[in-house]
């Protein structure tokens, strides 16, 4: 795998908005309203922002169980 000389670490909130930020400050996207990099914030909000929900699932030959959605990746 190539190695990708100028990117430079970003230590974000959470894995799913903090990549997202670093692939378009790497690309030099900026927030036009600002000229900084795109916030966490903006891109939870663009994305659908927190959402909640609820899945069960029962399949045959298993328990049944169910899964509970925090956010919005």
């Amino acid at each position: 795998m190539p190695k990708l000389q100028s990117y430079r670490a970003f230590t974000g909130l959470h894995w799913e908005t903090g990549s997202i930020r670093n692939a378009l400050d790497f690309a030099g996207a900026r927030a036009p309203h600002t000229g900084e990099p795109y916030s966490e914030a903006l891109l939870m909000g663009v994305s659908g922002g927190a959402v909640m929900g609820y899945f069960s699932f029962a399949y045959e030959g298993y328990d049944p169980h169910a899964v509970i959605l925090t956010r919005n990746t």
